[in-house]
């Protein structure tokens, strides 16, 4: 409503990510555009988030930026969009803005790359190489040799904590730390030929968005591009850093390691979906692994290219095999995950001090996966699964916040389901001999209560825990409830003494979480 009480229009949003990100940098944005009513289109631009192109299938800008330019071809010839970009999706916009004019009613650049007709895309480049803050672990590729130029740009971890994410919540920061992926790095004269901007873009409407704090693109930087290429309005975000997200009231202060935790997400779902529980975790000092599968996240294969069971959890083999011959971790499955984590407790049980099964399949020596899957795998055999808005929304998020279900709606892939005769569920002693923890979800609509309780009766684990009032998406719906779980599951087996997560559960008491630890 404006001032006078009267409904606003409705508007389309069209959001562009910066390098190296995807559509999911902008989960939370979504939601509030759409808890307002606003349509709103998150693109990943090509070989970013969960598209399938690599980064180097691409050979020019352009193709970089064709998943913008065939969503703007498609759509109505009467309707215009908001087109918003951040960081180097001031490029992508800024193309779009030459060729659609038409099809755009404000562009918006948020503490993003502006050139112009008056302003070149390699002027520009040369100043924000001048003026850009310190990369410090990043890393350039040079697949064409350490001769010519680089071919892809890819942040480091630190860059990303303190250049890119310093004023972030550590859970954005731990999702960017999973999903962020390399980028291109084009030449100056296929940038210059393919952003040749004329009296089309200067055309459209245009807003900059200065982020105050901003390490990388520094505010000084931010400020010459407005002078060099004016836009209509400028605003500015104060305490912002480059994602543009609240600042923290202080500065978390690292622990000590205490444990490792191995996360492994559930069907069409990657380690994005732990982002919550990473930062928790982390926040507590443990050290914390979130695995892809493949085909999942931004693994790159694609579900076509797996041919049975194990190829899909090879990622979790693989890392299980580069562990030291001394170190045991805490292996955590969710959902279809506890077929993964099973199998690892079959391959490597020395390595691990405990699985824990959160509301997820839970096979065993005497409850085999022909058993636990038989209906399905008689009525509807090895196929490709796809959870598609309204399924997520009512059976699986239905109690969670409304930009996890965005989050998700934006990054799940298919998955591969395979027959009951796979090799890995020739479960042994050596599954056995690895102890176990259920936990159930409470109001789970997809893995339902009596199928969990089923499970255990089964298969019974070594302690059942369970959290309230959670979704299938108990990382979602409940983190702290499920981090505090799952930290005194692994000081309870773990072979090492720990100090009680006590002054962990005081400050937690202090936010008005009311949960006990056992």
């Amino acid at each position: 409503m404006n001032s006078a009480g009267q409904a606003l229009p409705i508007k389309h949003f069209v959001l562009l990510h910066g390098s190296c990100h995807g559509a999911w940098s902008w989960y939370k944005i979504v939601a509030l555009l759409k808890s307002s009513g606003h349509k709103v289109t998150a693109l990943d631009l090509a070989a970013s988030g969960i598209n399938p192109k690599q980064v180097g299938d691409l050979r020019s800008i352009s193709e970089y930026f064709q998943p913008l330019t065939d969503f703007m071809e498609s759509l109505p010839a009467g309707e215009r969009a908001v087109l918003v970009g951040h960081s180097t999706g001031g490029l992508a916009i800024s193309q779009a803005m030459e060729n659609f004019p038409e099809k755009i009613s404000v562009a918006v650049f948020v503490t993003a790359s502006m050139p112009g007709p008056t302003l070149n895309i390699s002027t520009l480049g040369q100043e924000v190489f001048r003026r850009q803050g310190s990369l410090l672990d990043s890393q350039y590729t040079y697949d064409d040799g350490p001769n010519n130029p680089p071919t892809a740009f890819s942040f480091g971890p630190l860059c990303l904590s303190l250049n890119v994410y310093q004023l972030s919540p550590p859970e954005d920061l731990a999702l960017a730390s999973m999903l962020a992926r390399p980028v291109r790095e084009f030449s100056e004269e296929d940038m210059s030929n393919e952003l040749r901007l004329s009296k089309n873009y200067a055309s459209v409407k245009r807003v900059f968005i200065i982020c105050e704090e901003d390490k990388l693109a520094k505010k000084d930087l931010q400020l010459w591009m407005i002078e060099k290429n004016p836009p209509d309005v400028v605003e500015e975000i104060k305490g912002s850093d480059h994602m543009v997200y609240p600042t923290l009231s202080e500065a978390r202060k690292a622990l000590p390691i205490k444990q490792h935790f191995v996360l492994v997400q559930g069907a069409c779902h990657g380690a994005w979906s732990w982002y919550k529980i990473v930062a928790l975790l982390k926040s507590s000092g443990h050290n914390v692994t979130a695995l892809d599968l493949a085909a999942a996240g931004i693994n790159p294969k694609q579900v076509d290219d797996i041919r049975s069971i194990s190829e899909y959890f090879q990622p979790l083999t693989d890392f299980m095999e580069s562990l030291p011959a001394d170190e045991k971790v805490v292996l955590v499955g969710h959902s279809m995950g506890g077929l993964a984590i099973s199998q690892a407790m079959e391959n490597f049980p020395e390595k691990i001090s405990v699985a824990i099964f959160v509301t997820a399949q839970m096979p065993g020596p005497t409850h085999n996966i022909s058993t636990l899957n038989q209906e399905f795998v008689r009525r509807q055999g090895p196929q490709t699964v796809f959870y598609d808005p309204l399924f997520l929304s009512q059976k699986m998020y239905q109690l969670s916040p409304t930009e996890d279900l965005e989050l998700a709606v934006m990054l799940v892939r298919p998955v591969r389901f395979f027959s009951a005769e796979e090799e890995l569920l020739e479960l042994s002693e050596k599954y056995a001999s690895v102890k176990r923890v259920f936990i159930i979800s409470e109001k789970d609509k997809m893995a339902t209560l009596d199928l969990q309780l089923s499970v255990i009766e089964e298969n019974p684990p070594d302690v059942v825990e369970e959290v309230k009032g959670s979704d299938h998406m108990v990382m979602m719906s409940k983190p702290i409830e499920l981090s505090i779980h799952l930290q005194a599951i692994a000081d309870k087996f773990s072979s090492c003494s720990h100090t009680p997560h006590v002054l962990e559960y005081e400050l937690l008491q202090e936010k008005g979480v009311k949960q006990q630890i056992n």
